[in-house]
């Protein structure tokens, strides 16, 4: 199996060393612009009177920036040591997939329905209200929401920028998914959020999740699926389910859902899902399109 997408990391100016050093110097800016926020934005004393977790959902125009200002900071770094185009981090052609994405959205949305519903109708009283439109301040949500979305793209991104350095050291295709799910997986228990999952079964869920993703880049030869699916889990989880047992939000979901949490439950509809995906764009070929076309 070949993969054009991961060819880019063949040309140009993408040597190894330059995909070690273009993380690092992007944190090194990212401290640089923190840092100028902190001491010289016109808000910098509320900036750090920002202590109270449990109440951020409405300091968004105030951590807005350090979310945006890391994106900022990798672009600067990407064009310096690369001197590439940031399409080519999406898609090896000259054009963004947008309605394969936005299929790819729809389609994962719909096959994560069935969870939720069979969750509720087995246990409705774990779901409650959680969303206050007393509380609700439309203008400031709308700012949650485009910046949580850029944030979104941020992570494809960066996604797509290690899949293809790593693809440097790593060059069997086969082995290629199993490493990013590993390393996701690792990382998923130094970033644990969800104080109730055993480290077991949140370093299996990432694995899964890593490896199977990877496999659908590869396949798709691009981050179109990808970035579908991501949106639809990324906007989904954070705009309207929410787990109580997970680190406090800067947008209050609509509906929170309580423990215990069945993961056992979990695991069989995420793996029926991941199934359905890939039948759906692989062996349907719903799109009119060669589903093999990285082979």
């Amino acid at each position: 199996m070949r993969s054009s997408y991961l060819d880019i990391a063949q040309q140009d100016k993408n040597a190894r060393w330059r995909y070690i050093v273009v993380p690092t110097c992007a944190l090194l800016v990212y401290c640089l612009i923190t840092i100028a926020i902190i001491l010289f934005s016109p808000l910098s004393d509320s900036i750090r009177n920002i202590t109270d977790d449990s109440s951020l959902e409405n300091k968004w125009p105030l951590l807005s920036p350090f979310i945006i200002a890391l994106p900022i900071a990798f672009i600067l770094s990407f064009r310096r040591f690369h001197n590439r185009s940031l399409l080519t981090l999406f898609t090896p052609t000259n054009t963004i997939h947008y309605r394969r994405t936005l299929i790819a959205f729809t389609v994962s949305l719909v096959i994560s329905i069935p969870r939720y519903l069979m969750a509720f109708l087995i246990t409705p009283s774990r779901y409650i209200i959680s969303f206050n439109t007393t509380q609700w301040n439309p203008i400031l949500y709308l700012f949650g929401v485009i910046t949580l979305f850029i944030s979104a793209i941020w992570i494809i991104c960066i996604k797509g920028y290690f899949l293809q350095g790593l693809s440097l050291w790593i060059r069997n295709l086969k082995l290629l998914p199993l490493a990013i799910g590993l390393l996701s997986a690792l990382a998923s228990l130094i970033d644990n959020n969800y104080y109730e999952f055993s480290p077991f079964k949140l370093f299996l869920d990432s694995f899964l999740y890593g490896s199977f993703y990877t496999w659908i880049i590869l396949k798709d030869d691009g981050l179109a699926l990808f970035s579908g699916a991501f949106l639809n889990s990324r906007l989904i989880r954070s705009l309207v389910f929410g787990h109580s047992g997970v680190s406090p939000k800067l947008l209050n979901p609509i509906i929170t859902i309580l423990p215990p949490y069945n993961w056992a439950f979990n695991f069989v509809f995420t793996l029926m899902e991941y199934a359905i995906f890939y039948s759906i764009f692989f062996h349907r070929d719903i799109l009119g399109r060669d589903p093999r076309r990285a082979e």
